[in-house]
């Protein structure tokens, strides 16, 4: 009977009778009734389908290898499942990282909001330049898609990670406590050792570790200056005295979709 051989094979009986349809697997008989009747040979033909549409290989090939064996036509067939089994396995495994770091990222941007001005020692940071030639003399969208398109060709270099790097900017204060910005960056995963050859290039730029103060700022980035000022303020009541830029870094630039949803963290070296 299909309903009781389709629960010994652990499958359904539509899947037996469509393989029946194609000549993959008939019944060894029928019955006066029309009912199928499967054998063990059957189900031992079903267990060999079954491994054979699992490595990977389609129907069409399963029905041409189980009428005409053939075994150097069969290694062709399974070399070449394999090597397309691991090229999406390396892609599985890079859309991992993605969402391992778009998962860190989503996590630090939520703590913005309620993270206080402190002084803590903050890690080494590895910063990739960005490429800013053409900003004030050519502003066309060519120019900054070609410009975009260079830079994302230069993250990727870095693995999949960095090409959803936060970017960031350098500034230091006028007198009004405002920012004035330097020098725009990307912020490059802290895995990537300082030595390796990648971070040697003249485009990427090492913060040492120390004592940095730091402040986080969620709102309108029109008013991301107030943060500025704060921080400056803290600087003051602490007796701090800052040494170096002043490091503007977005926490996520999937949320971070317009000028009114700005997260960000602002962070200074400072000397007690």
């Amino acid at each position: 009977m299909t309903g009781e051989f389709a629960a010994l094979c652990q499958t359904t009986k539509n899947t037996l009778i469509h393989y029946d349809e194609l000549g993959l697997l008939h019944p060894s008989s029928r019955g006066a009734n029309g009912y199928r009747d499967y054998s063990i040979a059957d189900h031992s033909r079903f267990v060999l389908i079954r491994a054979l549409v699992e490595s990977g290989f389609s129907l069409a090939q399963v029905r041409a290898m189980l009428d005409s064996p053939e075994p150097s036509q069969l290694q062709e067939l399974a070399q070449k499942n394999r090597r397309e089994l691991r090229r999406r396995i390396d892609d599985l495994r890079r859309s991992e990282r993605l969402l391992a770091e778009v998962e860190r990222q989503v996590a630090e941007a939520q703590r913005v909001g309620d993270r206080p001005m402190v002084a803590v020692e903050q890690d080494r940071l590895l910063l990739l330049a960005k490429d800013v030639r053409g900003l004030v003399d050519d502003g066309s969208w060519e120019a900054q898609a070609a410009r975009d398109a260079g830079m994302f060709e230069r993250l990727s270099s870095f693995g999949v990670e960095a090409t959803i790097a936060p970017y960031g900017a350098t500034a230091h204060l006028d007198a009004s406590g405002s920012p004035v910005y330097e020098d725009l960056f990307y912020l490059l995963p802290s895995w990537i050792d300082s030595d390796d050859e990648l971070a040697s290039a003249s485009d990427v730029r090492l913060v040492t570790s120390g004592r940095f103060a730091k402040i986080g700022y969620a709102g309108a980035y029109s008013e991301v200056s107030r943060a500025y000022r704060a921080l400056s303020s803290f600087l003051e009541e602490g007796g701090l005295e800052a040494e170096g830029p002043i490091y503007e870094v977005s926490q996520t630039r999937l949320l971070d979709t317009d000028d009114a949803h700005c997260r960000c963290v602002l962070s200074v070296r400072v000397r007690e």
